[in-house]
């Protein structure tokens, strides 16, 4: 050990200098020069005494110019600053489901990163996702900014050398490559700015398409009275993207049929936005108030129908659509994802009249039920008594019918 003054340093450095084949004659003067980055290092010979000892100016990484000895820094208050760095991207794993959150980390490998001044860029697939600079504030590149704006996008830094970039939704867009670009500003002894930049070796990202996994539910009673409401109710669990409804009715079975039995008919449907729209057939009925399709909450939907006939018995079904958007706004599309149907038979008794219609065909039946239902199912409203005519009490609950009609 020892010490000594270079011409440019001139500051005291202790340098072990162990040799893993010293000289064969240790009185033979030991002379090597070495340069290493942009400064000299001069080695001074010693005699056959100071043979494992060496004078010099050494600092970090000289070690790597001796290829058959080795040069350790005791001490490196000294030694001039590695300027040098090395970038990492590091996730949970490579292979996800669309859907599922991503979360990529690069980290920064310097001396003294606080204090050193590093841009860091997310690139997906040669396409800029964000840009954080050495203030912190991230700059989103187009088509990131409305889901940084729904909370599906994250760039933040978490510590001055680590950097997170969060998916918190993927797509099967999000496939593919992802890099760290680091870009460090650093000033000269003249004055002028150099950037130094690194990126990370590719983190390839896979995306498999999200499959539908709802569960679809429908409840209401059987059986009704005619005139009653009849309420069903859709239920869906594990909801994930956006629904649409779609209500259908099948008539009962009457064995003349060809296989596979009468066809549905489209009684309603709800748009993912909530519209709805009332089947060709039920445009009358829903005029009057006596058919209406809800969403209740985003994954409950009802389907009322009063003032019930004896030919809405049948088999209801719930049909449910889910859906995702995919693609950066604004030219996203939706995807459909997956179909699910729950399906409640209903009967409806008819009510006995007091008198016999004759009709050709079943809507004209329902027409007529239609005029005559307000004398069987509602009371009448009290009408004043006139004079001269005596006022004809009739027993609670009942109501006075109309004469037979006539044709």
């Amino acid at each position: 050990m020892g010490e000594c003054q270079s011409g440019e340093m001139k500051r005291r450095v202790l340098v072990e200098t162990l040799l893993s084949d010293p000289p064969q004659s240790q009185t033979a003067p030991l002379r090597r020069s070495l340069e290493v980055s942009r400064q000299q290092l001069s080695l001074a010979h010693t005699q056959s005494a100071c043979a494992s000892v060496w004078r010099g100016v050494a600092w970090r990484g000289v070690a790597s110019a001796f290829p058959r000895g080795g040069v350790r820094v005791l001490d490196s208050r000294w030694a001039p600053e590695n300027r040098d760095f090395s970038i990492q991207v590091t996730t949970e794993r490579r292979a996800y489901t669309a859907g599922e959150p991503l979360e990529l980390r690069c980290t920064i490998e310097a001396q003294k990163v606080p204090e050193r001044f590093f841009s860091v860029s997310w690139v997906f697939s040669s396409s800029p996702v964000a840009v954080v600079g050495p203030d912190a504030v991230p700059n989103l590149g187009a088509g990131y900014l409305e889901r940084e704006a729904a909370g599906l996008l994250t760039v933040r830094k978490e510590s001055s050398s680590v950097h997170l970039l969060r998916l918190q939704r993927l797509l099967p867009d999000d496939a593919g490559k992802y890099i760290c670009r680091v870009t460090e500003r650093e000033k000269t002894l003249t004055g002028d700015f150099i950037d130094r930049s690194k990126r990370s070796r590719n983190v390839q990202i896979t995306v498999s398409p999200l499959k539908s996994n709802v569960t679809v539910s429908l409840s209401s009673n059987s059986s009704f009275d005619e005139g009653d409401p009849v309420i069903l109710t859709c239920s869906v669990q594990n909801v994930w993207g956006s629904l649409s409804v779609s209500w259908q009715w099948t008539p009962p079975s009457s064995g003349e049929e060809a296989p596979p039995g009468p066809e549905p008919v489209e009684l309603a449907s709800v748009a993912r936005d909530g519209t709805v729209r009332l089947g060709p057939t039920y445009l009358e009925r829903g005029s009057y108030g006596e058919v209406r399709a809800t969403r209740e909450r985003a994954d409950t939907y009802t389907l009322s129908l009063y003032n019930a006939y004896p030919t809405d018995a049948g088999q209801y079904r719930c049909i449910v659509t889910e859906w995702i958007r995919t693609g950066p706004e604004p030219n996203s599309t939706w995807q459909h994802l997956g179909e699910q149907s729950a399906a409640k038979d209903i009967s409806v008794k008819s009510v006995e009249s007091s008198f016999f219609v004759s009709a050709s065909s079943a809507d004209a039946q329902r027409d007529l039920r239609r005029l005559l239902r307000p004398a069987v199912h509602r009371q009448a409203a009290p009408q004043p008594q006139r004079a001269g005519h005596r006022h004809l009490a009739l027993p609670p609950g009942r109501v006075a019918r109309p004469p037979p009609a006539t044709w």
